[in-house]
């Protein structure tokens, strides 16, 4: 999982919107309100379900848990509003995805979150004029040395 950091307004997800914008594969779950229903689920969400329950069904005769969706997950502040206790749950389905050969970028300030990373892509080092600047692109542990990064300012205390 690579988890997209840095500053409010550091321009995290115009950085990353932008980049996806053109690939057919790539989903952006933004912070827009879900309409949720008795019946709803994440691709009910993204409106793809029918479309990917009749091509499978219609040329393979297969089921559809026969195939991974293989495509990019892009998930801006998915713990907006979520108690922590409510973070495990969260972690799972994006883990049922990741194991499902998907990829999934989060675009976070949880520092929770951030402990799950595979990846982590730090922008800042603050807001507006003052970001944009990527201060680190990697493995978790060299964020941490990262020195004009608040995010690993934070994220050290946090671990500590």
């Amino acid at each position: 999982m690579t988890v997209v950091t840095g500053s409010a307004s550091s321009g995290k997800s115009s950085l990353i919107t932008t980049a996806f914008e053109q690939n057919e594969d790539a989903i952006l779950i933004n912070q827009k309100p879900v309409h949720v229903s008795n019946r709803s689920n994440l691709l009910t969400y993204l409106n793809i379900f029918e479309g990917v329950r009749l091509f499978l069904v219609n040329i393979t005769g297969l089921k559809k848990s026969m195939f991974s969706t293989e495509k990019i997950f892009i998930f801006d502040e998915p713990t907006t509003g979520l108690h922590e206790d409510d973070l495990p749950i969260l972690i799972e389905c994006f883990n049922h995805l990741i194991d499902e050969g998907n990829t999934v970028i989060l675009i976070e300030h949880n520092l929770t979150m951030m402990t799950e990373a595979d990846w982590f892509i730090d922008i800042g080092p603050f807001a507006g004029e003052h970001g944009g600047q990527l201060l680190y692109a990697g493995d978790p542990k060299g964020l941490l040395n990262i020195n004009n990064s608040v995010t690993a300012k934070h994220l050290r205390r946090y671990i500590e």
